[in-house]
């Protein structure tokens, strides 16, 4: 899959550009999102708790880059959750960013401009849930009990 490929590029070879600042508190599907479903990040400002010492407020526009160029395909605004109220199992306030509207495959990051930091890389894509689905599957065979795993559907190294 391409964005392994770029993952690998940004850690052997340390471009990060924009990504250097990459903050948890934009939160993306890492598994990536379908062209035609919705696509919502949550943004976090942390109030309470244990991580209550650091501070996020997203800037009025948001943008949507390209990892391959850094080049803005979607700019939009956060919607503030609840009114600004801190949510209180988490202790964050938060927000809303809808991209929806972006569906052309690829991989890319969000970028607040006016704090400069990034979400991490996330994909668009038909298949971006398959390899999650071989996983799941796998792991459900490997743990079955009392029933002998065989090639070719148990690698070689997992064989009973």
């Amino acid at each position: 899959m391409k964005l392994k490929k770029y993952l690998i590029f940004i850690q052997l070879v340390g471009f990060i550009g924009p990504l250097a600042a990459q903050r948890p508190y934009i939160m993306v599907d890492q598994f990536g999102y379908r062209p035609q479903d919705e696509k919502v990040a949550v943004l976090a400002d942390p109030v309470a708790g244990f991580n209550a010492a650091d501070t996020y407020t997203p800037g009025n526009t948001l943008e949507i880059r390209r990892v391959e160029n850094h080049a803005v395909v979607y700019s939009g605004q956060p919607v503030i959750w609840n009114k600004g109220e801190v949510q209180e199992s988490s202790g964050d306030r938060g927000w809303w960013f809808d991209f929806s509207e972006l569906k052309i495959p690829g991989n890319y990051y969000i970028f607040d401009p006016v704090n400069e930091v990034s979400s991490y890389i996330f994909a668009i894509a038909d298949d971006v849930y398959n390899n999650i689905f071989t996983a799941a599957c796998k792991m459900f065979y490997y743990n079955r009990c009392n029933y002998p795993k065989r090639f070719p559907w148990a690698e070689k190294a997992w064989n009973d």
